[in-house]
Parts: structure tokens; C-alpha cells; sequence
């Protein structure tokens, strides 16, 4: 069962969370000059739905996402772009939906499956 919030600040630097680790079903990531950088392929996705949102003001954001899983991308950016590759391969029904929005002024998003 994963956790129902978490939250992560940074100011001035950068944030970045690999390898096994548990994805809350609500994660709140606000950065202020520095970037994110989220790698989902070995975290413990236990909600059927889980939320990621991003509040960057000058920082990138990066998600990485594991094969298998819907992705949903939505918000706001100002000053940035957009990337989403969310894969060649229909996660089919069932499949855990990972819902980023992204909130971004001079900032980019990438979210990828690698």
C-alpha cells in the first residue's frame, strides 16, 4: 500500500529520486532554481492511480517512467517545453495511471520511458 502524500522542496538545487522507493498516491514537488528528476522504473507503484505535481520556477523536470503504466500529462509551463515518450506498448486495462501535472515557468518537462 503506498503512502497518500508526499513532499518534496527544493531551492537552489537539484532533487533526484532512483532505484527502489514508494510512490505516494499524492507527491507535491515545488523547486525553485533547481531541477527534478523522478525514476519511477523501480519504485513501488501500489495506487491504482497516482498523482505527481510539479511547481518549478526556473528548473526542468524529468519522469521517468516504467513500461506498463498509462500516463497522463497536464498543467501549465510558461517558458518551457513539453516532451512526453510514454512508450510503443499499450499498457492494456488494468495497468496503474500515473497523472503528472506540471506547473512551470522557465522550466522544462520530460517525461520518458527508458
Amino acid at each position: 500500500m503506498s503512502r497518500p502524500q508526499s513532499t518534496i522542496v527544493g531551492i537552489f538545487g537539484d532533487t533526484k529520486r532512483s532505484g527502489r522507493w514508494s510512490l505516494a498516491v499524492k507527491t507535491l514537488a515545488l523547486l525553485v532554481f533547481g531541477d527534478v528528476k523522478l525514476d519511477l522504473r523501480s519504485a513501488v507503484i501500489g495506487a491504482r492511480t497516482s498523482t505527481i505535481t510539479l511547481v518549478t520556477l526556473f528548473g526542468d523536470s524529468t519522469i521517468t517512467v516504467p513500461e506498463g503504466v498509462h500516463v497522463e500529462v497536464g498543467g501549465f509551463d510558461l517558458f518551457g517545453d513539453r516532451e512526453l515518450d510514454a512508450g510503443a506498448h499499450d499498457p492494456g486495462p488494468g495497468a496503474p495511471t500515473i497523472r503528472i501535472v506540471s506547473y512551470s515557468l522557465f522550466g522544462d518537462l520530460r517525461v520518458r520511458t527508458r
